[in-house]
């Protein structure tokens, strides 16, 4: 094993031999199981939304990827869904500070954020269909990587879109400062919507990043042992002297 591997792998000897299933086999099966109710008894609104998002899952790229990286192994294929992950942002960083502004920016941004939020509402309401993590230490991080992720897509939208629309935002620094005091919630004041259009993004914003603290705070929540105490989901085992 060179360094690389050792790197980012260390000894994931059973991740590495793993082979997954095919992932888009499986989202099919997902959506039998949904729509015949073999798992969760759902109705209504909820059965409505969870069908939406078990099916919505076939007009993104993060299906396919997983599809094509997870062919060899199932570490495989997680290490690519961090490097698409890594690409989403490495585009917000481009759009804001290396390209030129384009308005057209927008659209990609809201079509990549949307991914991410539908992939964090079928973690929520998918839940009895979807694998449980291998742990929830790696779940929790690319959760607060999906944040960062999507707080920098609303800022890439305010800078290359709605600018204008937004008390003393001219930078793209502006942007991403605005953007991360909207999902804070903080709200100094001194930057604030001025229109119907950017008044609406900035509330979709702050529901989003609701959406995220109560995921994140789920995890923490399911994870906790009877003694209070934060565990991994595997057994331990005593060291003794």
């Amino acid at each position: 094993m060179n360094f690389f591997e050792k790197l980012f792998i260390g000894t994931s000897d059973t991740i590495l031999k793993s082979k997954p299933n095919s992932a888009i086999k499986a989202q099919i099966k997902n959506i039998r199981t949904v729509w015949n109710s073999r798992k969760y008894e759902d109705f209504g609104i909820e059965r409505l939304l969870r069908l939406l998002l078990v099916c919505v899952q076939f007009i993104f790229p993060g299906l396919y990827i997983r599809e094509i990286s997870g062919r060899k192994s199932a570490l495989t294929r997680k290490i690519w869904n961090e490097i698409y992950v890594s690409t989403k942002i490495l585009f917000y960083i481009l759009a804001l500070f290396v390209l030129p502004k384009a308005s057209w920016f927008c659209y990609i941004s809201a079509y990549l954020m949307a991914e991410t939020f539908c992939y964090l509402l079928g973690l929520i309401f998918l839940e009895p269909e979807y694998k449980k993590p291998a742990s929830y230490k790696r779940n929790l991080l690319m959760a607060i990587i999906n944040f960062m992720e999507v707080t920098l897509g609303f800022a890439t939208i305010y800078y290359c879109t709605i600018a204008n629309s937004i008390r003393n935002l001219h930078t793209s620094t502006d942007a991403i400062y605005f953007s991360f005091i909207t999902a804070t919630t903080i709200g100094y004041g001194e930057m604030h919507p001025l229109n119907g259009l950017s008044k609406l993004i900035c509330t979709s914003q702050s529901i989003v990043s609701f959406l995220f603290a109560v995921f994140i705070i789920s995890i923490f929540l399911s994870n906790l042992s009877k003694n209070g105490f934060l565990n991994d989901g595997k057994k331990t085992t005593e060291r003794k002297e």
